[in-house]
């Protein structure tokens, strides 16, 4: 079970169960995780108490304006359960697509042992072995570091305004 011991040590008030617990009591609990979350699997729905989260907030870049709210994008930090289950969907996944080789050799993104100066590598080969043949090489990029600035913060304002009077 160390899937349960990769569980983020972070805690929040509204965590129904402290994380420290799963962790020291995995011999015990283990088959009772397993068993809920292979549930939640079969029936394709989750428990209200997995649904919700602890948002808050924290500055995006250093450089950014502290004054300005688009500078503090929403974060959603779930439950230990939540992560401990996302986490078994993810290595089940993960196993799965590898065993039937649905997982392109250059795959680098969440795979462990390659990271991006292995996928650099590999593009810089492919794109040297093309010149070296007389080709043309195109080397496109997309910046997505700005992606969240699309994020309707007034409405996230009334959403956050709205949950803190429950």
């Amino acid at each position: 079970m160390s899937a349960i011991e990769s569980v983020p040590d972070k805690q929040y008030a509204s965590d129904p169960m402290p994380t420290c617990l799963p962790k020291d009591c995995t011999d015990i609990l283990a088959p009772f995780f397993v068993e809920l979350l292979n549930q939640s699997l079969r029936t394709g729905s989750l428990p209200t108490v997995f649904k919700e989260a602890y948002i808050t907030s924290l500055i995006e870049k250093a450089d950014l304006d502290v004054d300005d709210v688009r500078s503090y994008p929403p974060i959603s930090n779930l439950p230990a359960l939540s992560n401990l289950l996302e986490l078994f969907v993810y290595l089940q996944l993960l196993d799965y697509i590898t065993a039937e080789g649905l997982v392109a050799a250059l795959q680098s993104t969440y795979r462990r042992f390659h990271s991006i100066e292995s996928a650099i590598v590999n593009a810089l080969s492919d794109m040297l072995r093309a010149l070296d043949n007389g080709d043309v090489a195109v080397f496109t990029l997309l910046d997505l570091s700005a992606a969240f600035d699309t994020v309707n913060y007034d409405d996230w304002r009334r959403h956050m305004a709205s949950a803190a009077v429950h």
